[in-house]
């Protein structure tokens, strides 16, 4: 079980267009969405957290009805978490989205397109929310016994990526 799944990245920022999830098209895309997940959710998650609270986190959130504290804590980490896994996701790509769907450069003398100014505004959007929840659970610590204060660790960066 993962904090984040697919459907996380259906509009906003983060949007990734998949018109129509069963299709062979569709399945693939949210593979490669799952397999990022998979690689950058526990970095994250245990950068924040630490390793023993983020599992205890996730075995919160696999019992058949999850305390509400757990829910809003999942939820909050996703709007965190979402600008992380895209950058990753949009890292690996060669094409770009529209409202038409995913589109690939096609002329002859193409350049490659500069994501940083994006990936930027992405990644300080996910240490914003990620603060959000840090200060969360500080606030709300009697809620969450076995959290550890590692302190915060995220950075923002600027237009030189310093």
């Amino acid at each position: 079980m993962r904090v984040i799944d697919w459907t996380s990245f259906q509009n906003g920022l983060t949007a990734i267009a998949i018109h129509d999830s069963a299709s062979v098209v569709g399945q693939s895309i949210i593979a490669t969405i799952n397999d990022v997940i998979e690689l950058v959710e526990p970095e994250i998650m245990i950068e924040l957290f630490g390793s023993d609270f983020y599992d205890t986190f996730l075995e919160a959130l696999e019992e058949t009805s999850p305390e509400a504290k757990w829910i809003t804590l999942r939820n909050l980490c996703i709007k965190g978490l979402k600008f992380f896994v895209y950058i990753e996701y949009d890292s690996r790509r060669q094409t770009y989205s529209t409202e038409a769907g995913e589109m690939s450069q096609t002329a002859q003398n193409q350049t490659n397109r500069n994501t940083f100014r994006k990936h930027r505004t992405l990644y300080n959007a996910g240490v914003t929310n990620l603060q959000i929840v840090y200060d969360y659970i500080n606030e709300n610590i009697e809620d969450y016994p076995d959290y550890e204060d590692l302190g915060f660790e995220f950075e923002r960066i600027n237009a030189f990526n310093i």
